[in-house]
């Protein structure tokens, strides 16, 4: 919950700054600690029978403001600052209703909310965008014939934003 904290804390310095780290695959790639996953339970012993990841993960936080640009109509949500950018979510494919928490970028308010309808195609949004994301990674990779890559942490992308100033 901790690292959750602190993404959301970040995201509105994170998100004015995008322009300058959107072509740094190493900030780009900085994975942002939620899942969207579906749990199958038996429900008479609460077991797990199967675990279904809806997303590839580690979702890219480049990929999720992606989503913020080309996809407001499932990422945001109207609140009294304006719009809130969604920074998690989760649901049921079978019934589509879901759960998601917002981030106001201009007050800071977090906003949470359930049953909007909007789980599948924020899915295979999200999907889409991580995935595609994911490819031109493995292109750049094998351009400059790399083997290994390592995104920036949470943490050193805030110290970056913020060693760039203007804030």
């Amino acid at each position: 919950m901790e690292e959750f904290d602190f993404y959301r804390e970040n995201i509105a310095l994170l998100h004015r700054h995008f322009g300058a780290f959107r072509r740094d695959a190493r900030y780009f790639f900085t994975p942002v600690p939620f899942e969207v996953k579906y749990e199958l339970t038996l429900s008479k012993k609460g077991k797990n029978l199967q675990e279904i990841r809806l997303v590839k993960s580690p979702i890219p936080i480049g990929a999720l403001f992606l989503c913020w640009e080309s996809y407001p109509e499932l990422f945001t949500v109207p609140c009294a600052g304006g719009t809130a950018h969604v920074v998690s979510f989760n649901g049921s494919p079978l019934s589509g209703a879901d759960c998601w928490t917002a981030v106001c970028l201009e007050t800071g308010e977090t906003l949470s909310g359930s049953n909007s309808g909007l789980f599948r195609k924020r899915c295979e949004a999200l999907n889409a965008a991580t995935i595609q994301s994911g490819q031109a990674l493995e292109a750049m990779k094998a351009r400059k014939g790399l083997k290994e890559f390592n995104p920036a942490s949470l943490e050193e992308l805030v110290d970056h934003v913020k060693a760039l100033g203007n804030d």
